[in-house]
């Protein structure tokens, strides 16, 4: 089965979107590392990186 360009933006945005809500509901951020996620989502890893700052940053302002 073949994808196509847009079939494979819109996993990725889901991948995305399903990162981000981990990221958001994680407990700790602590022993997440841009390794692992790579390994668990379709996910660019420099979105990977940006998100897993974004959201340490919101944790440590809390």
């Amino acid at each position: 089965m073949r994808t196509n360009a847009k079939d494979s933006a819109v996993t990725i945005a889901t991948a995305c979107a399903q990162l981000k809500a981990m990221l958001a509901n994680a407990r700790s951020l602590d022993h997440l590392t841009v390794e692992t996620l790579v390994r668990s989502y379709r996910v660019p890893v420099k979105e990977i990186e940006y998100e897993l700052a974004i959201a340490r940053q919101k944790r440590g302002a809390q």
